[in-house]
């Protein structure tokens, strides 16, 4: 059994106590695993020249407000610089 625990309401004793009453119901032919957040990656393209890896971190969070990002979670590893124009 697989429990995706997205929401931010539950706490690390709820999750627990989750799991514990599962084992109680299925014994060991379930295995409760509790969902973990993973670090997706990206390309974006067609990005303007004055965005750099220094500064579009910013440039995100200000595009994206309704996704609630929060300043240092989000790395950009290179700008890749494509030869046609």
């Amino acid at each position: 059994m697989q429990w995706r625990g997205n929401n931010r309401k539950n706490s690390k004793e709820e999750i627990k106590a989750l799991g514990q009453k599962s084992r109680a119901k299925c014994g060991e032919e379930l295995e409760v695993r509790v969902h973990t957040r993973r670090k997706p990656r990206l390309i974006i393209i067609n990005v303007p020249e004055d965005i750099s890896t220094n500064n579009i971190e910013d440039t995100v969070i200000k595009q994206n407000p309704d996704l609630n990002l929060k300043k240092g979670n989000n790395v950009s590893k290179f700008i890749y610089i494509t030869k046609k124009k």
